[in-house]
């Protein structure tokens, strides 16, 4: 067993997408030690002022995007005609390929909000296959409960303590994998962890532990390795830890689309001006 080690910190950014909704971004597209991941949203707000307009209808091409909400709730409705809620720890997987056209809106019964979404990128030979839409409600994610925290497999299979989980949202074609910690101050969990994968934590509450010293609203990125120690500071722990498997190809990217070359992007987005995005 080989420990990962913190390499590197990224600040979250305050800004707004949709209509307006006030979110806290870490942007990593083109950052080769975050594949495949390429960007993390984070939406918190006890003001319904802060989301009520949502995220209207819009494109994406290339990418894949898991959604996972920690309270609150979000319909999703896309051109394909699925219509889902992901509520209060439910996640959703949508793999826009070729091309998907959604609205994101707020549940009518959310008066506070606090959320992720995570794009994850594809490789080239998947960027133009057919879009996909998979959800899992809050009841079928797996949780392991310790004496001094809660462990969510929310996608993808993990072994923590010994102990493994597997969740029913499984990689729709890139493989990557979400555990979500929360874990009361001083507590210690260690994490298996494939080491074909890059590996990054976002610290959502509290802070990890003093050596690490990673603290709310950062992503630490990790190093090679097969084993993870996380380990909560004095006011405890929430923390998201990503695993994913790189690509190692090139990224351009605009607005919604993700593709490997300037000459596909101007494809996508002439194809979504003539409402050829989808098919």
């Amino acid at each position: 067993m080989t420990m990962r080690k913190l390499t590197r910190v990224v600040n979250a950014t305050p800004t707004t997408d949709g209509a307006g909704v006030k979110i806290s971004r870490i942007a990593g597209f083109s950052v080769p030690d975050l594949e495949p991941f390429l960007m993390l949203d984070e939406i918190k707000s006890a003001d319904r002022n802060d989301f009520v307009a949502g995220f209207p209808d819009h494109p994406h091409r290339g990418i894949e995007t898991l959604t996972y909400m920690k309270q609150g709730g979000f319909e999703h409705r896309d051109h394909l005609g699925h219509v889902g809620s992901i509520r209060s720890g439910g996640a959703q997987w949508m793999s826009a390929g070729r091309g998907i056209i959604h609205s994101e809106t707020p549940l009518p019964e959310a008066q506070a909000m606090h959320g992720f979404q995570i794009w994850i990128n594809l490789p080239g030979k998947d960027k133009l296959k057919p879009a996909e839409w998979l959800d899992a409600q809050p009841e079928t994610i797996p949780e392991l409960t310790t004496a001094g925290g809660k462990l969510r497999a929310v996608t993808g299979h993990w072994t923590v303590n010994g102990q493994s989980m597997t969740s029913p949202l499984t990689s729709l074609t890139q493989e990557a994998s979400l555990l979500d910690v929360e874990l009361s101050a001083g507590e210690e969990v260690i994490l298996d962890t494939n080491g074909q994968h890059q590996l990054a934590v976002f610290v959502y509450k509290g802070r990890l532990d003093s050596t690490i010293g990673l603290q709310r609203q950062q992503l630490g990125i990790f190093g090679p390795g097969t084993q993870l120690h996380l380990t909560a500071g004095d006011s405890g722990l929430g923390a998201l830890v990503l695993s994913g498997q790189p690509i190692g190809e090139p990224v351009a990217h605009y607005g919604p689309f993700v593709m490997n070359t300037t000459e596909e992007l101007q494809q996508a987005m002439h194809d979504y001006q003539t409402g050829q995005l989808t098919g």
